[in-house]
């Protein structure tokens, strides 16, 4: 039994999604690996290809639209994002069981300049000139003395930027993105609390370093594989932060069971306190890491007594 035991924290740390680019695609794609952590196996443990399949089993799909769309939204909509969930991996012929904490959410595809949909030129085309032409010479103009601007007047300019600015932002589109912890210890509560760590951290490194000039050079381009080298070197800065603090993930040591503990600091102490992880005894009953109230949430308190009472019985639930 000794020998099965796995003296690593965290396995691998594994980011799924979809290669494409197309922004305005709609079909479901197939969900491949798209940056995972370490690069190499490990050599008691070699990280299953098909984790991409656990991590987004209706496929990868991009949704345009100001904002992702949330769980009580239209139910046509096949977004409820983010959600966090457990996966288990079994070995067919060793029968060992890892396990896969999955964070779905939705990440910003860089959006593409605007006045190159239909030329290649950067000249803006004449009806564009003879808008800003008109509105320029108007903008010289001095007011006339005995007309003043109506209130109505006002509001349909502030109505006019309003929609304006609404139509440039549902511009932007996201594309369903996997943030994967694989492990071979079930403290599915804190490791869920790590990999929603670690994507706030990523999104908030990438909207720091994001440049207003290019929208192509960021942290989550470079993380997801969709930028093969970049300039920013604030975007670079940001991208080693992010794997120096996985490569202490990674690091982390196991607790023995039954005789220590380990203490994990995930932020400094004044912000947050340390992450306590330990497993009982082999001679004692496993951990079992799963909140009592999930099942009541999800099915109800008529529902969960009834299939309580059904395993209790022995009877089919």
């Amino acid at each position: 039994m000794v020998g099965e035991f796995c003296p690593r924290l965290v396995d691998y740390i594994v980011l799924v999604g979809s290669h494409s680019t197309n922004r305005t695609s709609s079909s479901i794609q197939t969900p491949v690996i798209l940056n995972r952590f370490p690069p190499t196996d490990h050599e008691d443990f070699i990280l299953p290809p098909d984790v991409a399949l656990f991590c987004q089993p209706e496929g990868c799909f991009n949704v345009v639209g100001s904002r992702p769309a949330r769980a009580n939204s239209d139910s046509s909509t096949p977004v409820r994002m983010p959600i966090s969930f457990v996966f288990t991996l079994t070995d067919k012929e060793s029968n060992k069981v890892r396990y896969g904490v999955c964070l779905n959410f939705l990440r910003p595809i860089p959006r593409r300049p605007e006045g190159r949909k239909h030329s290649t030129s950067s000249v803006p085309g004449f009806g564009e000139m003879s808008r800003r032409t008109s509105d320029m010479e108007f903008s010289q103009l001095p007011p006339p003395r005995n007309a003043d601007r109506r209130p109505e007047d006002t509001g349909l300019l502030e109505k006019e930027k309003t929609q304006r600015a609404r139509s440039s932002v549902r511009l932007r589109t996201h594309t369903l993105t996997s943030l994967c912890l694989v492990t071979h210890h079930p403290f599915f509560t804190k490791f869920r609390a790590l990999v929603e760590f670690l994507h706030t951290l990523i999104h908030k490194l990438h909207e720091r370093s994001r440049s207003k000039q290019s929208d192509r050079e960021t942290v989550w381009g470079v993380l997801a594989g969709g930028v093969p080298s970049t300039t920013s070197s604030l975007v670079i800065r940001s991208v080693q932060e992010i794997e120096i603090w996985m490569l202490r993930l990674l690091s982390a040591p196991a607790p023995v069971p039954g005789k220590t503990c380990v203490h994990l600091a995930v932020q400094p102490k004044a912000l947050m306190k340390p992450l306590v992880f330990a497993l009982p005894d082999k001679s004692r009953l496993p951990l079992v890491d799963f909140p009592l109230h999930l099942p009541i949430q999800l099915l109800g308190i008529s529902r969960t007594l009834r299939i309580l009472v059904c395993l209790l019985l022995e009877q089919k639930v």
